[in-house]
């Protein structure tokens, strides 16, 4: 009878059956591995963004230059916000954050460093790479007036 129907173009029941049930199979497989896809992104996404943690005066004096100054990044939002205003000493200064990290070309006093910019995402190297050691440095400038009041306070970069 199979034979028949096939010969006339006829499909049976069980033959329409089967290509439905591969038609549902083909979607369930395309909604699942989509569905992997955007959840990795998602995940991605949202884990991928600078966390922004409390400022911690020991945490932030603990990171010595040779070290990993990321620490740093993610603190800083909230010492810009939260610590930091106009009017405090130098001394007050570095009771928090320790003596300036080094000395860099400006018109500041203090500096401090708080990692590469673009979070250790640096540019093309020549063998087709990404070198974070080719982005540039970030810097916590501080300047202060002839009082050695805290005036203003910037995030700079520095090759």
């Amino acid at each position: 009878m199979r034979h028949l129907l096939r010969k006339s173009g006829l499909k049976s029941k069980r033959d329409e059956s089967s290509s439905t049930h591969s038609k549902r199979r083909i979607w369930l497989a395309f909604l699942i591995i989509g569905g992997s896809i955007t959840a990795s992104s998602l995940y991605f996404v949202l884990t991928a963004k600078p966390q922004h943690i409390p400022f911690d005066s020991k945490r932030w004096k603990e990171v010595s230059f040779s070290s990993n100054v990321q620490i740093r990044q993610m603190m800083v939002l909230d010492l810009q916000r939260n610590i930091f205003h106009r009017g405090m000493t130098i001394d007050e200064v570095e009771s928090l954050l320790g003596p300036s990290s080094l000395s860099i070309p400006g018109d500041h006093d203090l500096a401090y460093e708080i990692g590469r910019n673009g979070e250790g995402v640096g540019s093309m190297n020549r063998f087709g790479g990404v070198s974070r050691y080719d982005a540039p440095t970030q810097w916590l400038t501080l300047t202060f007036n002839e009082h050695d009041r805290l005036v203003d306070w910037n995030i700079v970069s520095s090759r």
